[in-house]
């Protein structure tokens, strides 16, 4: 990105649709809060150290498979990797800060290591291969859930933070509810189309 060099105080950048293939020569935006790299072709996320202001990272439509390097980015609010190659959640113990973590459309199975994201606010883990709601017990400031389309066939056990706003199901393949006390859900359940 040579060609932006005397532009160094962006606050926000969009390079979507440009078919790059490696996250570089960004460090001298060091005032950058937005960074948005959708659809193009990176494999990686790398080079972002020096973005130390950033709070919203978009990493749609790309080919990334593994979650890693957001170490430096202690002010990160929303986080969008949908479409991608993403199995597991992982290396997400120095992200802290997020209110917004988007996993759409990619083969997660499992909810784990998300204990950590106590601020956490909305998290879209829909079109997935998720088959049971677990491990949010500590997320004590989510109000909207998204888990449609999924695999998840039962509800058991489940205990949202107080004050959970929506919960969001459709298209999975629930049969059945087991929860010892009842549901705690805020103002919204969404079950369409649960057969």
């Amino acid at each position: 990105m040579s060609h932006l060099d005397n532009i160094t105080d962006l606050k926000n950048l969009s390079l979507a649709q440009n078919l790059i293939l490696k996250i570089k020569d960004v460090e001298s935006f060091s005032k950058l809060i937005g960074l948005s790299l959708d659809y193009n072709r990176f494999a990686k996320i790398e080079n972002i150290e020096n973005l130390k202001n950033f709070k919203n990272f978009d990493l749609k439509y790309n080919k990334i498979s593994t979650i890693e390097n957001l170490d430096t980015l202690h002010n990160l609010r929303s986080l969008y990797l949908d479409n991608n190659n993403i199995s597991k959640i992982e290396n997400i113990k120095h992200f802290t800060e997020p209110r917004k973590l988007s996993l759409i459309y990619n083969t997660i199975s499992r909810i784990i290591r998300l204990n950590i994201l106590t601020k956490l606010e909305v998290l879209n883990l829909s079109n997935n291969r998720i088959l049971r709601i677990e491990n949010l017990e500590t997320i004590q400031r989510l109000y909207d859930l998204y888990l449609n389309y999924n695999q998840i066939e039962r509800i058991e056990n489940i205990a949202p933070p107080p004050g959970f706003f929506k919960l969001e199901l459709s298209y999975n393949r629930i049969k059945e509810v087991v929860n010892e006390t009842p549901l705690p859900i805020g103002d919204d359940l969404i079950l369409d189309h649960i057969r």
